[in-house]
Formats: structure tokens, sequence, C-alpha cells
């Protein structure tokens, strides 16, 4: 659950699908609040349903809190709903699993892989439709996998009653007809149908109804909202993307790539083979299903998405795609010792990916930059290090979570949680203990221990080089994450007492905001706060620098004892630049910010390097120092700089020693009649 105490949405999505989901409770009507110059939601009917029993329940329960609190908990509630729906499609995919064959340890593996290590995971917390989306196509595909196999006209409706209700969350999942389609006709080829047959046409019939009744209601919605049931709230919004530039950013691109953000899909890939072969009707689906979805959200003008994280149009595929690592799992211990490590990697990949995205809001660094980017998309969404993938690790450093426990004692009694957390761990407790019981899961499934003395000489150079680079990376680390400037706050307060706080920082010329102390007798008014940084900073080339300052209030840029950039009027929000030519060194920096309003406190220093290594790259303990860098800490921050080519060192090493000492069969013995 995030923290929907200091930010109650994350988009204007969510604002729509709730307030939709408010009006129908409360008015029994379509119409919201305005927004952007409409006051209907353009958006599918069906999320809003959805969430009227989890409003309820909200409101229900807020009535044991003040009103000033009523809200918060029925958010609570409404943010939710998505940890149900999320919960499902990890239920049918484990299903949809073991219904095409597969053992329940390996399903059981597939389902924790997509449930952690996804970009399911954090589209959880979120009020987005995409999970709704991924359930109701999950469970039509499972249905008519069964029907294709099954005969039975059952199933058949329940999937395209599934589908149905895909349509009314979101109408363009219309370019799956041709799927369907197409599948009932290869169902009919493959039992031998003459086709026209009359149970061909008979099942087309059991699809179609549905699938009608769907597209009745949606223009039953449209004539309440609009007036005119071909109307609909994308009227102005085209196909207008390049189709490579769309591919290459919803496959690869370091913003909304969905191999970057869900690496285990990479090992589904190479498993499409073998499971057309095993399984021809759901793979036909999947693949022509991903063909279509891909190419005409690569054409959508707002491919993107907008602030958010990773590809969310493509979270549907996630789960169907997911499944061909059934195969993967199920001969896991048969690969070679270097193909199980790097499937071990591609998981471990995905849960690392995950995390930034369920402690961070969507879009915190993609606001923090779009200031930044002058409103540029293209710059967080093809820049590594201005997408939220990266950029969401120093959101963390700063201290800024969104965590709902995190802010729950300061609104709520923290007797709530010594009921809540029980609860939540003890399901947790349960829930791995029956995993372990039932499924067998071991975690000698993926890593076998043996004495080192037993090891044959690959594994012992395989063993070696691992440690090698656990060594880099910890001593890289520790030579950035040890290195601190001299952080001065002052504080005065309206009494005129005032307080200085002297630290250490790690994070460098960063300051979020930060709720200011309920006054008191004790503890008065804040009227203003001062913040000063100095140290040296890191210049490493000759040529021309650039610095952006974002901030709230007044702040001065000072290095080497000359202002690089300043703003002394007392003003909103604002971002500015200054360019400054230097020669490689050690220069003394100071940075004093005076925010425009205690309780809303924003100042970021960001820098641009010649040659572009360094392009508009957050300043930070990697660039400044309390001092001069003695020759050892210099050598452990080029350590940190080349890790990636020592680890790229290590593979390669690792494939000639493979090469050069693996075991080779003995050739068979010749007998006394052949050459």
């Amino acid at each position: 659950m995030g923290n929907h105490f200091d930010e109650p949405f994350y988009s204007t999505d969510e604002k729509f699908l709730i307030f939709t989901a408010r009006s129908l409770v409360e008015d029994r009507s379509l119409q919201i609040p305005e927004m952007f110059g409409t006051t209907v939601s353009k958006y599918g009917i069906l999320p809003s349903l959805l969430a009227i029993p989890f409003y309820l329940l909200g409101k229900g329960v807020s009535l044991a809190f003040f009103p000033d609190k009523a809200d918060m908990a029925t958010l609570f509630f409404l943010f939710s709903m998505n940890s149900f729906i999320t919960a499902l499609v990890a239920v049918y995919f484990y299903s949809f699993s073991r219904y095409l064959g597969y053992p329940r340890k390996t399903a059981c593996y597939s389902t924790l892989v997509l449930g952690l290590c996804t970009i399911l995971f954090p589209y959880a917390k979120y009020f987005f439709s995409a999970p709704l989306v991924s359930l109701t196509l999950l469970v039509s595909f499972y249905h008519f996998t069964k029907y294709a196999r099954e005969g039975k006209g059952r199933d058949l409706a329940i999937s395209s009653f599934s589908y149905a209700l895909l349509l009314l969350t979101r109408m363009d999942g219309l370019i799956l007809l041709p799927v369907y389609g197409s599948a009932i006709f290869l169902v009919s080829v493959r039992k031998k149908r003459r086709f026209p047959s009359p149970s061909t046409i008979r099942d087309v019939l059991i699809f179609a109804v549905p699938v009608l009744l769907a597209l009745v209601c949606q223009a039953l919605v449209n004539h309440l909202r609009y007036g005119s049931p071909f109307k609909s709230g994308y009227g102005k919004e085209t196909f207008a993307t390049n189709l490579a530039i769309g591919l290459y950013g919803l496959l690869f691109s370091s913003g909304r790539g969905i191999l970057l953000y869900s690496p285990p899909l990479i090992l589904g890939l190479f498993c499409i083979r073998r499971f057309w072969r095993r399984h021809p009707v759901p793979a036909f689906m999947i693949i022509s299903s991903a063909l279509l979805w891909l190419f005409i959200f690569a054409k959508w003008w707002s491919w993107h998405g907008g602030l958010g994280w990773g590809p969310r149009f493509l979270i549907p595929l996630v789960p169907l795609f997911l499944l061909m690592t059934n195969e993967t799992f199920l001969r896991y211990k048969r690969f070679p010792p270097g193909i199980r490590l790097l499937i071990l990697g591609l998981v471990l990949a995905g849960f690392a990916v995950q995390l930034p995205a369920v402690l961070v809001s969507p879009a915190t660094f993609n606001g923090n930059v779009y200031g930044l980017v002058n409103q540029d998309e293209n710059q967080y969404l093809f820049i590594p290090h201005l997408s939220g993938l990266m950029g969401n690790w120093d959101v963390i450093r700063t201290g800024v979570i969104d965590s709902f426990l995190l802010k729950f004692t300061s609104y709520f009694s923290p007797s709530l949680l010594f009921i809540l957390l029980p609860v939540l761990v003890g399901i947790h407790v349960l829930s791995l203990c029956e995993l372990r019981k039932r499924a067998g899961l071991r975690l000698s499934d993926f890593l076998s221990w043996k004495p080192i003395r037993s090891y044959n000489r690959i594994e012992r150079i395989v063993a070696i080089l691992i440690l090698s680079n656990v060594l880099v990376y910890v001593l890289s680390y520790l030579g950035t994450a040890t290195n601190r400037i001299p952080h001065s706050i002052l504080t005065r307060y309206e009494d005129g007492t005032e307080m200085m706080d002297l630290h250490m920082d790690t994070l460098v010329c960063v300051d979020e905001k930060v709720a200011p102390r309920p006054p008191s007798h004790e503890n008065p008014q804040i009227k203003d706060i001062q913040m000063r940084w100095m140290g040296y900073l890191h210049l490493p080339l000759d040529g021309e620098y650039y610095f952006y300052i974002k901030t709230h209030g007044r702040y001065i840029l000072m290095i080497d004892d000359m202002v690089i950039s300043a703003n002394r009027e007392d003003v909103p929000q604002f971002t500015t630049t200054a360019r400054k030519s230097f020669g490689a060194g050690y220069y003394k920096i100071l940075v004093e910010y005076i925010p425009r309003n205690p309780s809303h406190r924003l100042f970021h220093l960001y820098g641009t390097f010649p040659g572009f290594g360094f392009y508009k790259t957050l300043l930070s303990n990697k660039n400044i120092f309390a001092l001069v860098p003695s020759p050892f800490r210099r050598l452990v921050l080029a350590l940190n700089t080349f890790k990636s080519f020592f680890t790229l060192l290590s593979l390669m090493t690792g494939y000639i020693a493979y090469v050069r000492y693996r075991e080779k069969p003995p050739l068979p013995s010749l007998s006394n009649g052949q050459k």
C-alpha cells in the first residue's frame, strides 16, 4: 500500500476511475467533478463498478474515525482493489499452468516469478485498469484452451464472457477479435470439421452473444456520457507514432522497455518453439495477440502511457508470455550450470527492478526531472539515468518512501498496527509453509551446495570469478556510500529561538519536502530554514559544464568563490540552468538554500559534463567530497566506474574456461570389423 496520506492519487487516470465510482454511489450518476475540461470519464466502466464494494467498505470503516481522516480510510480500501485482482491473476495463472500439464512445483515457481519479478507486482498498488485487463484476458484464454481441448460450449461461453468484461474495461481490446475468430477456425480444422459446419456456426454464435452485449452496454454508457452511442472521449487522439520508435520504446527503451522492466519474459521468448509444439492453440493465441497489441500501442500517440512505471499498456501480455517460462523451470536441472545461473540472474533482476517501483510512487522521479528536461518526454523515456529505473534509487536514498505503514502512526493510533502487522506476517508465514508442504518448494531446487574440495576445475574458476565480482561491487559501493559531506541546517522559530543541526549528508545537494513539527509551547512554529552544503566538486574534463537547479525558494551556488547561479527572490518552484568553463580538477563548492515554505522544501542540483558522459546527472557523492579524496578513495571510485567491464571480462573468462576444461565424452571403441 502506498502513501496516500501525502499523495492521495498517483495520476489523473486514477481520479477519473475513482470519482466515477463515487458518483455512481453518491449521486447515481456518471458525472464527476470537472477535470481537464471534462465532467465525465472516457475510461471503461467496469473498474469503477468493481470499485463500488471497496468504496462502500471504506465508507463504512471511515465512520469509526474523525471526519478529517475518513477520506484516507476510504482511499485505503479503494487502492487495495488491484491487490485482490492481481492475486486472482496469480491464481488463474497457476491453474492455467496446471491445466497445460506442468507439475505443481513448476507451476508454483512460475507463479512466484509472475507475482514478484514482473511489472505486475508494482501495479498491484495503483488504481489503473491494467491488472483487470490482465485478469479478464488470462481467464478468457484459459477457458478457450479448455474449449479447444474438450470441445465444451460452456468453456467457450466463459471465455467470451470474460472477453466481454475486458471490452467493458478497455474497448481497445476489440483488436483481439481476429485472434478469437482465427482460433475458432483453427479448432474446427484440428477437429476435422467441415467448414462451415453446424458445430462451428454454433460456437461462433456462443462467442458472439456476450461480445455483442458488451458493445451494446458500451454504447449505452457512451450515450449517458456524451449523448451519442458512437461518441467516446478518444475522438481527437490518433495513431501518430512512428512504428519503429514505438516498438523500440515498448520493448527496449530505458523508460518503458518491457524486457527491462520484466526481465523473466526473456526466458519465455526462448521457449516459444517448445511451447508451440506442446500447446499449439494457446501458443497461437498468445503470439498473435502480442503482435496485434504491440502494433496498436506502438502506433498510439501516447505509447508510453504518461508518467508511470514501465509500459503499463503491455501488462496484459505479461501473464500470457510468462506461461512459456514453465518450460524453463520444468527443465531447469537439465541445463548446464552456466545456463542455470543465467536463469537465476534474470529472475533476481526482475525482483530487483520491481523494488524501486514498489517503494516509490510511479511518477516521482519523472516528475522531478519533468521541468529539467523542458517537458521533453523523450529524454526520460530514452536516456537511462533520467528514467525511473535508475532515478527511483536516488529518491529512495533521500528517504522519500511511498509506504502506508511509515505514515500510518502520524494519522492513526499506533495500536492499530499491533493488530494489522501480526495478521499480515501470519498470512505470509502460513503461505510459505503451505508452499513448502504442498508444492515441495526448496532452495536446493535452484542453489545446491557441496564441499569445495569436490569442485572440478571449471567450478573452481566460476566460484573465484563470482566471489571476485562480489568483492568488486562491495568495494565500489562502499567507496561511494561512505562518502559524505557536511550539511548544516539552521532553523529559526517564531519565538526568536534558533537551532543548528550539522550532519554528514550522503546524497549531496538534494532536499525534499519535510512536514514541519506541529507547533506547541515546547515546539514553536518554524519561521524559516537555511541549509548549506560545503565540499569539493570533482570536474574530470576541460570544457564547458552545465548546472541545473530545481528549487522552491532562494539559493546560491558557488564554485571556487565564483557565483555560478543564484536566486535571491522568494518565488515558487522553478528550474534554471547555468554554464561555466572549467579545467579538470577539484574545486571548492558551496550551496545555500532557503525554502520559500519550510513545509515545502525542494532543492535538486544536476549537472552535464563535457562530452555528455554525464548528462543531466544528479550531482551526488560520486562527484562531491568533503575533502579532496585520497589516492585509495580515487582507486575505489575508478573501480566503481569500471565494475561492469570487470563483470564482462569475468563472463568471457568463464566461457573460455568452460570450453577449455569441460569433460568431453570418450570416443567410441572400434570393433574388429570397423575401421
